[in-house]
């Protein structure tokens, strides 16, 4: 069953704003308390580099939304099959983040807020993935 076009395209102008708040969070509220970890054992350095890849992959996929909700018209084979891998994706995304989180929760109560933004944050992946899902499910 085929929904509004205009209601898909909402849906995913919110996927994609939900991506780029993810890819902010990480970049201001997370990368710079991690940096800092002075956990033992911690390698502060490679998890600041997967951070930045994952702000990045962040950044990408929701420009890819973005520019589908845009230029393209809402339907399709194609554009169903592209938002399905993009929905998969931002799913593998999520999961990448709550591994990272569950990690940062055994490193005490220094990293406390950080772990909750990127709870938070794994939140609006799934949030944006459920979006972009539904889109590729109803589109016409």
């Amino acid at each position: 069953m085929a929904a509004n076009p205009k209601l898909l395209r909402w849906w995913l102008f919110a996927g994609a704003g939900l991506l780029f708040v993810v890819a902010f969070v990480i970049a201001a509220a997370v990368i710079p308390p991690v940096r800092a970890d002075q956990f033992p054992h911690a390698t502060p350095e490679l998890a600041v580099r997967a951070f930045w890849v994952v702000v990045a992959l962040n950044l990408l996929t929701g420009t890819a939304v973005l520019l589908i909700a845009i230029k393209t018209t809402i339907g399709g084979s194609i554009v169903r099959g592209v938002l399905a891998v993009l929905a998969i994706l931002i799913l593998l995304f999520g999961l990448v983040l709550s591994d990272a989180a569950f990690a940062l929760y055994g490193h005490g109560v220094g990293l406390r807020v950080a772990d909750i933004f990127l709870f938070v944050c794994v939140a609006a992946d799934l949030g944006a993935c459920l979006l972009v899902g539904a889109t590729a499910v109803r589109c016409p």
